[in-house]
């Protein structure tokens, strides 16, 4: 038997494998016996046989073969650390033989108990009333798992401050970690908003039941800026009368703490009748962070034609900071006015008589026309009324009607006479438009009167007649002589 390694080195606790050379001598087949004895294994350690991954008692050789074998023995983990030997035998029917072995078991190095708690961004700044958050990693380097009591202390926060620890999404207190187990652990530290600016440190400690660890950390809180601001990309739009003027204004947080922005329309007195809103009036902003907010302004129907000032004013709701913004609306008036009717078409009327003319009047423009009337023009017929005196108002695309009352004086010649009429109004007037009234004689009332009565007293005697003579009674008109 043969080993070509027969003295080794191992520690407590371990496994330790020999290759043996075994060389039949003999010219007959053998099966040898194996066993470790005189002097064999310490009380408590074991060994085992084996050939091509086999365990084996028993092996049978060739004559004049050689074959190798493993010895594989487990020191155990109370063995005494010091030098053993030990003799392996292989007895067969025609031959045996042993070889001595040696294994030295050396004291096993203390056991290393430690545990790493580092942050790689351990120095942070903020604003008061924000937050911060640390990356801490943990690594177990002991033997055995461990669990960690994760806690701020020696120094502690400041007052009024408060931390939490994150694995994951988890919020934890503590936490158990494997041998070589490496974790990421997430502190969310809240500063309030009337601490003082300057530096603070505290320390993260990690305590598990085998390690500790610690962290210094340190948090500069910086000065706050505070400022909103106002902005609109296109500040001046024009808008034809009757329609609304829309404005997109962005809304700016741009310092260091969250601000509730209050947004309101200052009316002048130019604008007191419009409808102005926004699409919202209060924001929430965080630091850096802008929205955008729609204003609507609708001007009313009747209006001057000119540039108009809308005053956006945005505050914060303690009222410190402000920040406002102009807007300009150019109010663009479309004026149209017509006379479109005349009823009736040819007006006719005897003399000492009167007769109504109805015109209708239409607002043909995009804008509301204010103080509409009717200029009507007669030389030859003074007599002439039109009601009503005015219209107050006239929306686009409206119609309205005056009434022309033509009363032509008895004595007036018979004949055909002109009006000239034409509709105004305080932004615009209608083209000029001529109206021929046809005027005749006035009619003799009187002696129509006269004959009428002769007619009904003729009838009168006849009908009398009639019934006289029916009766026999004869009535004869005789002249009386002079």
């Amino acid at each position: 038997m043969k080993c070509i390694l027969p003295w080794k080195v191992t520690l407590p606790n371990s496994t330790v494998s020999y290759e043996i050379n075994i060389w039949n001598p003999s010219y007959l087949y053998d099966v040898l016996k194996l066993d470790v004895k005189d002097p064999g294994l310490p009380e408590g350690w074991k060994a085992y046989f084996y050939y091509q991954n086999n365990k084996i008692r028993k092996i049978g050789v060739e004559k004049r073969a050689i074959v190798t074998i493993k010895l594989v023995v487990n020191v155990p983990e109370n063995a005494t650390p010091g030098d053993y030997e030990f003799n392996v035998h292989a007895e067969g029917e025609y031959s045996k033989s042993e070889i001595t072995l040696y294994l030295t078991v050396e004291q096993p190095p203390p056991t290393k108990y430690e545990v790493d708690l580092y942050s790689p961004h351990e120095w942070q700044e903020v604003y008061p009333g924000n937050s911060l958050t640390f990356e801490l990693y943990l690594k177990n380097e002991c033997p055995v798992r461990d669990n960690y009591l994760i806690y701020v202390g020696n120094p502690d926060l400041p007052t009024n401050w408060t931390a939490s620890f994150f694995v994951g999404d988890k919020e934890v207190k503590s936490l158990t970690v494997l041998p070589e187990e490496n974790v990421k652990i997430k502190m969310v530290v809240n500063v309030p908003e009337n601490v003082t600016p300057g530096e603070y440190r505290f320390r993260v400690h990690a305590d598990g039941n085998y390690a500790c660890a610690t962290q210094a950390l340190v948090v500069t809180v910086k000065r706050m800026e505070r400022k909103i601001s106002l902005f609109c990309p296109y500040p001046s739009e024009s808008i034809e009368a009757g329609q609304s003027a829309r404005y997109s204004i962005r809304v700016s947080n741009e310092g260091g703490r969250r601000e509730e922005v209050l947004l309101e329309a200052v009316k002048s007195e130019e604008v007191l009748g419009w409808d102005i809103t926004l699409s919202e009036t209060q924001l929430s902003l965080a630091p850096g962070e802008s929205k955008w907010v729609r204003l609507e302004a609708k001007p009313p129907e009747v209006i001057e034609e000119k540039e108009y000032r809308i005053v956006v004013n945005g505050s914060t709701a303690d009222g410190i900071l402000t920040s406002t913004l102009e807007l300009t609306t150019k109010v663009l008036a479309r004026y149209s006015l017509e006379v479109t009717g005349v009823q009736p078409i040819f007006p006719h009327v005897y003399a000492g008589d009167k007769i109504d003319i109805v015109v209708t009047v239409r607002n043909m423009g995009e804008s509301t026309l204010r103080e509409i009337k009717l200029d009507v023009n007669s030389t030859a017929i003074p007599n002439v009324l039109v009601t009503p005196v005015d219209i107050l108002s006239l929306g686009p695309k409206a119609s309205s009607t005056f009434t022309i009352r033509v009363s032509p004086d008895p004595n007036l010649t018979p004949g055909d006479y002109q009006l000239t009429i034409q509709a105004k109004s305080k932004e615009a007037k209608s083209s000029v438009r001529t109206i021929i009234v046809s005027v005749s004689s006035p009619i003799p009332w009187f002696w129509i009167s006269i004959c009428l009565t002769a007619i009904a007293t003729a009838l009168v005697v006849i009908v009398v007649q009639r019934m006289l003579s029916k009766r026999g009674v004869k009535i004869s008109l005789r002249k009386r002589s002079v």
